[in-house]
């Protein structure tokens, strides 16, 4: 399907939940949806696909993409191995929250040897960070760079996806030694934030495919777009202080 007139950036983040029996996936343009994925097979699929949405007349190829690799690794390990080393190679990597701090957006690391992949990139998410500023983007009005909006639609086929990204809240509080801590939760338990995990996702992936840079001009877009024939190297993928991701074991 086209993409918005709008759009400049095209990415794929797929959220994993606990039953493996539906994983949200957010595709470009702002378009959301929660369906079956066989990751190995399908999400590559959809890269492949997704590399051929219209814009203007044009195409505009998947940037970056990344599969939630919390719940269950094998198949998201899989996914992103072989993207990684298809022909052409897909932009896809696995990630998962990190366990503590990172004092940054994200850290690219790779999986250590005991590791069912060894070798293999996996971005480390910091939970407070993407969080806080998810919810500085609903803070901003529309118009407003960096704001978050949702495709032309009903209330009703919005509802799911409205619930699920306004899901979670901050509650704070004191660790062991008496320093101020923040837990994100769900506000209510009875519906899930998978929504609101590939928008966080999503985000990541914009600074990881764009260096952390402003995207481009509508204008300069449009001349240059085209679909890649090649994914960017594991020599290219850069922390956000600029260093290359380096090993850790996950």
């Amino acid at each position: 399907e086209p993409c918005g007139r709008r759009t400049l950036f095209a990415g794929l983040n797929v959220d994993g939940r606990a039953t493996r029996q539906r994983r949200p996936v957010r595709l470009a343009g702002g378009r959301h949806d929660q369906c079956h994925v066989d990751l190995r097979r399908g999400l590559l699929v959809l890269l492949q696909r997704a590399g051929e949405l219209r814009l203007d007349g044009g195409s505009i190829a998947v940037a970056f993409s990344l599969v939630d690799s919390g719940y269950d690794p094998k198949e998201p390990y899989t996914a992103s191995r072989d993207a990684l080393d298809g022909d052409p190679p897909l932009p896809l990597l696995c990630c998962k929250g990190s366990s503590k701090p990172l004092l940054t957006p994200f850290k690219i690391g790779e999986l250590g040897e005991k590791t069912m992949m060894p070798g293999l990139p996996l971005v480390m998410v910091d939970g407070d960070w993407t969080q806080t500023e998810l919810e500085e983007q609903f803070a901003r009005r529309p118009g407003v760079p960096g704001c978050i909006s949702v495709y032309k639609g009903s209330k009703e086929h919005h509802k799911d996806h409205l619930r699920e990204i306004l899901n979670e809240c901050p509650e704070y509080g004191l660790d062991r030694t008496n320093h101020n801590v923040v837990t994100w939760r769900r506000a209510t338990e009875k519906h899930p934030n998978d929504h609101r995990d590939c928008l966080r996702y999503a985000y990541i992936a914009m600074l990881i495919a764009t260096g952390g840079q402003p995207i481009k001009a509508r204008a300069e877009m449009l001349a240059s777009m085209s679909i890649p024939d090649h994914a960017p190297s594991r020599a290219t993928l850069t922390n956000p202080d600029g260093r290359s991701y380096v090993a850790t074991n996950n």
